[in-house]
């Protein structure tokens, strides 16, 4: 990745990324290794921050040693599980303790929320930055746990095979877990749950699904089109 926008904006600012990145990048490819390539891409983000490359260097090895001693205290929680399934997911979320060092450094800049980031990890793979692009630029919620979505699906399936009636809860909740929000618990509980809606309400299926996984949802199943206000 050699820079980001996570929100709409419009094309003016669009295209003004367009070309800083088209710049960065055809200056480090240039160079002879990925090693000069990434020092060169974390000095251009730098600059377009305003930030001093000594100041940063030295705020990377101040958090250093807490990030390395919170890397092997992880490590070592690891070992203990005794799943291995959970073994191996919780060592993909693991960070190298530089890569740990640089973003606290990064967070401690002023401007532009991408520049910050891939100063901190300049050529980063998509896939290894995701959840921090998602969460720090788009400010969305990245969730691996797919369970509540596929059980959406099946049910929604089952209603269409049957021809049942559906009742399809779309739902903000509460941060990253999936639990109600305040104002459909209270729907759920006033209205749903009272006489005269429950009796017929039986012989509907309900799903119950967070908006943000709803796209997810229709990826897996087709849906007609809902306009969300």
């Amino acid at each position: 990745m050699i820079h980001a926008i996570g929100r709409p904006v419009k094309a003016d600012k669009l295209l003004a990324a367009a070309r800083w990145a088209k710049g960065a990048y055809d200056k480090a490819v240039a160079l002879s290794n990925n090693d000069q390539r990434s020092k060169s891409l974390r000095s251009a983000h730098l600059s377009a921050l305003k930030a001093d490359p000594e100041k940063f260097d030295a705020d990377t090895r101040a958090a250093y040693p807490s990030k390395l001693n919170d890397y092997n205290h992880k490590v070592v929680e690891i070992a203990k599980e005794y799943s291995r399934a959970t073994r191996a997911r919780k060592k993909s979320e693991l960070v190298r303790p530089k890569i740990a060092a640089r973003r606290e450094a990064a967070r401690k800049l002023h401007g532009d929320r991408a520049h910050q980031m891939l100063a901190a990890e300049p050529l980063a793979k998509l896939a290894d930055i995701t959840k921090i692009a998602f969460r720090d630029l788009a400010g969305e919620h990245v969730t691996t746990d797919r369970g509540r979505v596929y059980r959406a699906a099946k049910r929604l399936e089952q209603a269409r095979t049957a021809g049942n009636p559906l009742l399809l809860v779309l739902y903000r909740g509460h941060g990253h877990t999936a639990e109600l929000d305040h104002e459909t618990k209270r729907i759920s509980t006033e209205i749903l749950m009272r006489e005269p809606v429950v009796t017929p309400l039986a012989s509907y299926v309900t799903v119950a699904v967070p908006m943000r996984q709803f796209t997810a949802l229709t990826k897996l199943v087709d849906l007609p089109n809902y306009e969300l206000k």
